[in-house]
């Protein structure tokens, strides 16, 4: 089977997922696409909503203070 790359094509869709403009394609061919959504697209429901395992559920632990530095600002270089 000898696979070629014709070109690569950006394809729109309608405010329903259909293609608009679909590409002319070859006759008698068998075609294998990946489609790979680009540019502003609205977050799924469920990639709004995650979670963690519940295996890894209760099994982390915040230790010492998140808030002030560990060590002084005189002793790093960016001030300078």
């Amino acid at each position: 089977m000898d696979m070629q790359v014709i070109k690569q094509l950006v394809i729109h869709t309608d405010q329903n997922g259909a293609i608009v403009d679909p590409p002319r394609l070859p006759a008698n061919a068998s075609i294998e696409a990946i489609f790979r959504v680009v540019g502003d697209t609205e977050p799924s429901d469920k990639a709004r909503h995650r979670r963690p395992s519940p295996r890894i559920a209760g099994q982390g632990g915040i230790f010492g203070d998140l808030i002030h530095p560990v060590s002084e600002a005189e002793d790093w270089d960016a001030n300078h």
